[in-house]
């Protein structure tokens, strides 16, 4: 057998590939020069050129400003005899091209009698993993938001329950007392079946187990059925309500109860949403292969940094949380869910505070029918 074959990389190659895998760069400390090497990587990640001579000033006004004093405190207790020998830190570094990236510096110090001789170690690019960490704790906090939201929303009906409860233990009542009762006990119980029915369809939804019951439908009846949800709510805001829907559109293979709650989700949102007196305008479009859909009003509108997160589970703009009637955060991570397990997009768009919202439902259009007459129908997939 070959020396080739017992040794595949080859061992003058084994490191070089081994940081390659590992996207590690490799730095060397000498401490009595102060003199420092450090290989390609390391160098594009502090963004200096190849032949610049690397000093420890060069390392350290690369770091962040507000991130130099821990730098320096790590490499000095490394430098320890009595330490752990081991530098380990995290940082941010920005170039000089005004590029800023996390950093993950580690290394052992080797000494000579008690002396510190020499810092050898790796340095990788940990943006990707900073950013996950930012992504799980903004979740994590939405979620506490949304349990201290939801146990309002939950504890809101109980008061009246309550007092309808007390009402009806009282010895004599009449007919018309017991009606008003009886109607807030309807009224306070569907307040409360329709949050859970929320909750139990995004875990439907988020979880893949969402059962789409497809029929072939136009929008303007998945519209006329959403308003019938979405009116009164209009009413009471006295918004003025645009429908612009030229011509009859090609059908569309539908959930319709699932649609149903997309648009009068969106329809209700514009009303929440828009000062008393506003306008709410549902529009619909066509291409060769989709029907397009958007919802707009003039009302308070969306920031552009919460465009990005607007659609994300028990996601609130901050400066609608004022509204009493804000809800759990949960509307439009539905309304997203039910559009892409009917292979449609939905898009929110704003240009800021005060300037209206839009949002923007793209479905594809009904497929020719099958030789039956039936329509496809199955499991939306999440």
């Amino acid at each position: 057998m070959t020396p080739e074959a017992l040794d595949p990389c080859g061992s003058a190659d084994r490191l070089r590939i081994a940081t390659d895998a590992a996207e590690l760069g490799i730095h060397e400390y000498d401490v009595a020069s102060q003199r420092i090497i450090w290989d390609a990587r390391v160098r594009r990640m502090w963004g200096v050129a190849e032949d610049l001579p690397i000093t420890y000033d060069v390392f350290i006004d690369g770091v962040h400003a507000d991130d130099r004093a821990a730098v320096n405190s790590a490499v000095e207790q490394s430098l320890l005899y009595h330490g752990s020998h081991r530098y380990d830190a995290e940082f941010r570094v920005v170039t000089p091209a005004g590029v800023e990236r996390w950093i993950r510096a580690t290394g052992h110090v080797r000494f000579d009698d008690r002396r510190p001789v020499c810092l050898i170690g790796t340095v990788q690019d940990i943006g990707r993993y900073k950013a996950l960490e930012d992504a799980l704790r903004a979740a994590d906090k939405r979620k506490d938001e949304f349990l201290a939201t939801l146990s309002h929303e939950l504890r809101g009906p109980l008061a009246p329950l309550a007092m309808a409860a007390h009402v009806l233990s009282h010895p004599q009542l009449d007919r018309q007392r017991v009606a008003e009762t009886a109607a807030i006990i309807l009224r306070q119980t569907g307040r409360m079946t329709a949050l859970l029915d929320d909750l139990l369809d995004v875990a439907r939804v988020t979880s893949g187990k969402l059962e789409l019951k497809r029929v072939r439908t136009s929008l303007s009846a998945i519209v006329e059925a959403s308003l019938e949800t979405a009116r009164p709510k209009i009413a009471e805001h006295q918004h003025e309500l645009i429908l612009e829907m030229p011509g009859e559109p090609q059908p569309l293979d539908v959930d319709p109860l699932r649609m149903t709650q997309v648009f009068s989700n969106l329809l209700s949102n514009a009303a929440k949403y828009t000062n008393r007196g506003g306008r709410i305008t549902v529009r619909s479009s066509q291409t060769h292969d989709s029907l397009v859909v958007s919802v707009s009003d003039n009302g308070i509108g969306l920031p552009a940094a919460a465009l990005p997160m607007v659609f994300d589970l028990f996601s609130q703009v901050e400066s609608s949380k004022v509204r009493s009637e804000n809800g759990l955060g949960i509307g439009l991570a539905l309304v997203k869910g039910l559009v892409e397990l009917h292979g449609g997009t939905v898009s929110a768009h704003s240009a800021g505070a005060g300037q209206g919202s839009e949002f923007v439902v793209s479905l594809p259009l009904a497929h020719a029918e099958s030789p039956d007459g039936g329509v496809p129908t199955g499991r939306g997939r999440g």
